[in-house]
């Protein structure tokens, strides 16, 4: 959180990325939280989030090693649309390079 302090005295176009995973931080309240941070502190920043994805384990795979459970969830793509809308609805820009 400092370092989005930070980032303030930076010349540079600046986007926060947050991974969202269901069950963790993909809940109205932490996005809403997280939005608000970024609007006081950078203004002028933008936000993307990046659902959660299991695209990763088949490298555990090729290299012997398990795979971790399925504790984490991805978001659906509703649930992401909700938490998207809670940035905006904040002032926050979206980058969203989909």
């Amino acid at each position: 959180m400092e370092n989005i302090k930070r980032l303030k005295e930076l010349p540079a176009e600046i986007v926060i990325r947050i991974p969202v995973i269901k069950g963790v931080n993909a809940d109205v309240e932490n996005i809403a939280a997280s939005a608000e941070y970024v609007h006081t502190h950078l203004p002028q920043a933008k936000m993307e989030l990046l659902p959660y994805h299991k695209f990763g384990f088949g490298k555990y795979e090729a290299l012997g090693m398990e795979t971790p459970d399925d504790t984490f969830a991805a978001p659906t793509e509703k649930e992401m649309e909700e938490l998207r809308k809670i940035i905006t609805d904040s002032g926050v820009c979206l980058a969203d390079y989909r």
